[in-house]
Protein backbone atom coordinates (compact mmCIF):
# COMPACT_ATOMS: atom_id res chain seq x y z
CA UNK A 1 0.00 0.00 0.00
CA UNK A 2 1.34 3.44 -1.20
CA UNK A 3 1.01 6.93 1.00
CA UNK A 4 1.29 10.15 -0.80
CA UNK A 5 2.88 11.95 2.03
CA UNK A 6 4.65 14.21 0.44
CA UNK A 7 2.36 14.99 -2.21
CA UNK A 8 -0.73 15.97 0.83
CA UNK A 9 2.11 17.71 2.53
CA UNK A 10 2.72 19.79 -0.28
CA UNK A 11 -0.83 20.33 -0.89
CA UNK A 12 -2.00 21.03 2.53
CA UNK A 13 1.50 24.15 2.93
CA UNK A 14 -0.54 25.12 -0.16
CA UNK A 15 -3.49 25.82 1.32
CA UNK A 16 -2.33 27.22 4.27
CA UNK A 17 -0.36 29.58 1.93
CA UNK A 18 -3.31 30.73 -0.14
CA UNK A 19 -5.35 31.25 2.86
CA UNK A 20 -2.78 33.16 4.38
CA UNK A 21 -3.00 35.18 0.68
CA UNK A 22 -6.55 35.53 1.19
CA UNK A 23 -6.54 36.76 4.46
CA UNK A 24 -3.98 39.65 3.68
CA UNK A 25 -1.87 37.77 6.18
CA UNK A 26 1.58 37.38 4.66
CA UNK A 27 4.41 40.04 3.79
CA UNK A 28 7.37 40.85 1.69
CA UNK A 29 8.91 37.72 -0.47
CA UNK A 30 5.74 35.54 0.62
CA UNK A 31 3.35 37.94 -0.46
CA UNK A 32 5.13 38.75 -3.65
CA UNK A 33 5.64 34.97 -4.02
CA UNK A 34 1.97 34.11 -3.55
CA UNK A 35 0.64 36.98 -5.68
CA UNK A 36 3.26 35.45 -8.58
CA UNK A 37 2.00 31.80 -8.39
CA UNK A 38 -1.90 33.39 -8.69
CA UNK A 39 -0.92 35.32 -11.92
CA UNK A 40 0.27 32.06 -13.54
CA UNK A 41 -1.92 30.75 -16.55
CA UNK A 42 -2.72 27.63 -14.62
CA UNK A 43 -3.55 28.75 -11.18
CA UNK A 44 -7.32 28.76 -11.39
CA UNK A 45 -8.32 26.75 -8.93
CA UNK A 46 -5.89 28.56 -6.79
CA UNK A 47 -7.47 31.55 -7.42
CA UNK A 48 -11.12 30.42 -6.98
CA UNK A 49 -9.99 29.38 -3.21
CA UNK A 50 -8.75 32.58 -3.08
CA UNK A 51 -11.87 34.24 -4.10
CA UNK A 52 -13.84 31.67 -1.90
CA UNK A 53 -11.73 32.15 1.43
CA UNK A 54 -12.33 36.25 0.94
CA UNK A 55 -15.82 36.06 0.47
CA UNK A 56 -16.13 33.40 3.59
CA UNK A 57 -14.06 35.91 5.38
CA UNK A 58 -16.48 38.67 4.56
CA UNK A 59 -19.61 37.00 5.46
CA UNK A 60 -17.97 35.87 8.22
CA UNK A 61 -16.91 39.72 9.36
CA UNK A 62 -20.71 40.70 8.37
CA UNK A 63 -22.27 37.83 10.72
CA UNK A 64 -20.25 39.62 13.43
CA UNK A 65 -21.16 43.41 12.55
CA UNK A 66 -24.86 42.52 12.18
CA UNK A 67 -24.98 40.70 15.96
CA UNK A 68 -22.80 43.10 17.14
CA UNK A 69 -25.16 46.05 16.34
CA UNK A 70 -28.51 43.86 16.96
CA UNK A 71 -26.94 41.88 20.39
CA UNK A 72 -31.40 41.82 20.78
CA UNK A 73 -31.91 39.99 17.95
CA UNK A 74 -30.90 36.77 18.26
CA UNK A 75 -32.47 34.85 15.47
CA UNK A 76 -30.95 37.03 13.11
CA UNK A 77 -27.56 36.11 14.41
CA UNK A 78 -28.81 32.24 13.99
CA UNK A 79 -30.04 32.58 10.42
CA UNK A 80 -26.66 34.23 9.55
CA UNK A 81 -24.94 31.61 10.86
CA UNK A 82 -26.73 29.46 9.17
CA UNK A 83 -26.45 31.17 5.91
CA UNK A 84 -22.65 30.95 6.72
CA UNK A 85 -22.72 27.01 7.84
CA UNK A 86 -25.00 26.36 4.92
CA UNK A 87 -22.32 28.10 2.25
CA UNK A 88 -18.95 26.41 3.46
CA UNK A 89 -21.12 22.91 3.23
CA UNK A 90 -22.52 23.52 -0.51
CA UNK A 91 -19.18 25.20 -1.51
CA UNK A 92 -20.85 28.13 -2.59
CA UNK A 93 -20.44 32.23 -1.86
CA UNK A 94 -22.75 33.68 0.57
CA UNK A 95 -24.89 36.42 -0.31
CA UNK A 96 -26.69 38.98 1.96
Amino acid sequence: MSTNQPADRIAEENAARLTAHALDQLQGRERDEAAASLAAPDADNARRIVHETRAIAEALRTARDEELRSPDSPARSQDLRRMIVASLASGSVPSF
